[in-house]
């Protein structure tokens, strides 16, 4: 969904992604986020991306 909202490429999103530790961010979040729905997923993601310094 990042990558498609972003306007990435797979590779693109996946340097984003490891840049800034996203899987850590996402495993650290699963109790509330395994409840949320996609969008409210994505929006925390890049909430968290944004606060991290990620010029998206």
């Amino acid at each position: 969904m990042c990558k498609e909202r972003f306007g990435l490429s797979f590779k693109q999103a996946a340097e984003l992604f490891r840049k800034f530790n996203v899987p850590d961010f996402i495993e650290k979040c699963f109790g509330i986020f395994h409840v949320e729905g996609d969008d409210a997923v994505f929006e925390e993601t890049k909430a968290y991306l944004l606060a991290k310094g990620a010029s998206l």
